[in-house]
C-alpha cells in the first residue's frame, strides 16, 4: 500500500506535553527542544493574575482573577 501524499501538516508539540507523567530527565530534555530561546520571544501584553495559594481543583482555577492594570 502506498503512503498518502504529504498533507503539509507540521508537528508542533505544545509545552503542555511536559505535564505528562514522565521522568524528570525526559521532561528536561523535551523542554530544551520545545521552549524557544528567550531571544526569539516577544510579548504583546502582560497580565497579573490573582489565584488561590494552592491550586488543585477546577474551582481553584475558576477562582483566578485578572487584576486591573
Amino acid at each position: 500500500e502506498q503512503c498518502p501524499e504529504p498533507s503539509g501538516y507540521s508537528l508542533d508539540p505544545h509545552l503542555s506535553l511536559l505535564y505528562a507523567d514522565l521522568p524528570l530527565s525526559e521532561k528536561q530534555n523535551l523542554a530544551k527542544n520545545l521552549i524557544p530561546s528567550l531571544s526569539r520571544v516577544r510579548f504583546t501584553g502582560l497580565s497579573v493574575i490573582e489565584h488561590p495559594k494552592i491550586v488543585v481543583t477546577k474551582r481553584d482555577v475558576e477562582a483566578f482573577r485578572e487584576l486591573p492594570s
